[in-house]
């Protein structure tokens, strides 16, 4: 059995209720305090409490983060690696483009080297010139 108010409303809020309840809430909700990025201007649970089901839901999502934090790592770092093989393919460092004549000097004989002309210090009779 259903009770019918005065009102002749079955159940639910009446208008008079509603009214009640929105005059307490004077928050602004116009699409002038609405950012793509952050939400609204204002909290829109500020009265609400923060109890522990809102903790562990919150430790949840935040092991989530974490992890998908580090997968993101992960493929960051491959992807880096990736590109500096690439690059040192194409563009091999110095050392890589003098290690074959590096290793031809083992095979020069004490004479060869000892033929080696010394090439002087020239930089302190240019820098004496000025």
């Amino acid at each position: 059995c259903v009770c019918v108010c005065a009102t002749g409303f079955a159940g639910g809020v009446s208008r008079d209720d509603s009214t009640a309840s929105m005059g307490a809430d004077k928050k602004d909700y116009s699409e002038s305090n609405y950012d793509e990025f952050s939400g609204y201007g204002e909290a829109l649970f500020n009265d609400a409490e923060y109890d522990d089901e809102d903790r562990q839901a919150d430790a949840v999502y935040d092991a989530i983060d974490d992890r998908m934090d580090t997968r993101r790592k992960s493929r960051r770092e491959k992807q880096l690696k990736e590109e500096v093989a690439k690059m040192r393919a194409e563009k091999p460092t110095i050392h890589q483009q003098f290690s074959d004549l590096k290793r031809g000097l083992s095979n020069v004989s004490r004479e060869e080297w000892e033929a080696i002309p010394d090439i002087g210090d020239y930089s302190l009779k240019q820098k004496k010139k000025k």
